[in-house]
């Protein structure tokens, strides 16, 4: 059986390598794969003044946020981050916030 690749993919535009997505219930979702953040690309070396036109990682660093502010915390959590999380994860993560009621985890 062959795997097929999934990555995640930031171009120029995205300054940032990433996204946020708000969702009505309050919570914010933030995905981040370029340079610092944790995944492959953390250590990745890039010159800003001539950034390529996309990067990509086989993963990504996502965090989660309620409308107070404040990071959700959730069991293996490094601090605020979820880290080297799949496409596959971020996914169900995403699917997952989208479907919080607004008091699960704001307090």
């Amino acid at each position: 059986m062959e795997t097929e690749m999934s990555e995640f993919t930031a171009c120029k535009e995205s300054v940032n390598n990433g996204f946020t997505m708000t969702f009505p219930n309050g919570y914010t979702v933030s995905v981040r794969w370029g340079w610092g953040n944790y995944c492959d690309n953390r250590s990745w070396n890039v010159d800003y003044n001539n950034p390529p036109d996309c990067s990509t990682s086989p993963n990504a660093e996502v965090a989660v946020w309620g409308s107070n502010g404040d990071f959700v915390q959730a069991p293996g959590v490094r601090g605020d981050v979820w880290t080297c999380q799949t496409t596959q994860e971020v996914a169900l993560l995403v699917f997952q916030v989208a479907n919080w009621s607004k008091e699960k985890h704001n307090g």
